[in-house]
């Protein structure tokens, strides 16, 4: 009866051993899809820090005042925050600035919902899409604004591309952690510039980044 019992167990352990396994190598691949797909978007990809580095252009998030003061009622809070590209490749670019758009994770730690829309439009200006030549640099740093809806909820919005906005809600106080994201798929663009027209724009940056996040403070 011992070794019935001793036998049972041993195949038991053996089955869950199995499992145990092909549980973890499930998500040792699942981290691996992870990283194929990044690699599918960023040829060549660094980060150390507060830089991120993508086919030899450099982003470093922006974030000039980190300590932001709550508006009193009625009032308004302005801050800036944005990003700085450097072109370190051999050929220059375009940027499509207005692709930029923020994501904040609140003092929890959790991601906020961004709301939008599109309340007007506007033509494109020639600083809104810069040639950035190899070893140029520049920075790029929108307005947000903290307002309040009503007497309970503290919001903070800026504009996004061409006419539209975006918004996050109930905001509290305390530490703030905000990055950038972008991505442009195309090469060239028709778009209408001011005061030209529609004009065909040639040799974009290619690619989808997320920029290091920076800490801001609200009091």
């Amino acid at each position: 009866m011992r070794k019935f019992l001793a036998t049972v167990l041993a195949v038991v352990s053996v089955f869950f051993g199995i499992m145990a396994s092909s549980y973890v190598s499930r998500n040792i691949m699942t981290n691996e899809d992870v990283k194929i797909e990044r690699v599918a978007h960023m040829t060549s990809f660094e980060s150390n820090n507060n830089v991120l580095k993508v086919d030899g252009i450099q982003f470093i998030t922006l974030v000039p005042k980190q300590v932001v003061d709550i508006p009193q009622y009625g009032e308004e809070t302005s801050m800036q925050f944005g990003v700085r590209i450097m072109n370190q490749a051999s050929i220059p670019y375009h940027f499509d600035l207005q692709r930029f758009y923020p994501e904040i994770l609140d003092p929890q730690g959790q991601i906020l919902q961004m709301d939008g829309g599109q309340n007007a439009t506007r033509e494109v200006e020639k600083s809104d899409i810069p040639l950035l030549m190899p070893g140029e640099s520049l920075d790029f740093l929108m307005d947000a604004k903290f307002n309040w809806y009503n007497k309970k909820c503290l919001s903070v919005s800026g504009n996004a591309t061409y006419g539209g906005f975006w918004i996050f809600w109930n905001i509290m106080p305390g530490r703030y952690h905000i990055r950038l994201k972008y991505e442009n798929q195309l090469v060239k663009k028709k778009m209408l510039i001011s005061p030209k027209g529609w004009t065909e724009i040639d040799q974009f940056w290619i690619g989808k980044v997320i920029t290091p996040f920076e800490n801001f403070y609200l009091r």
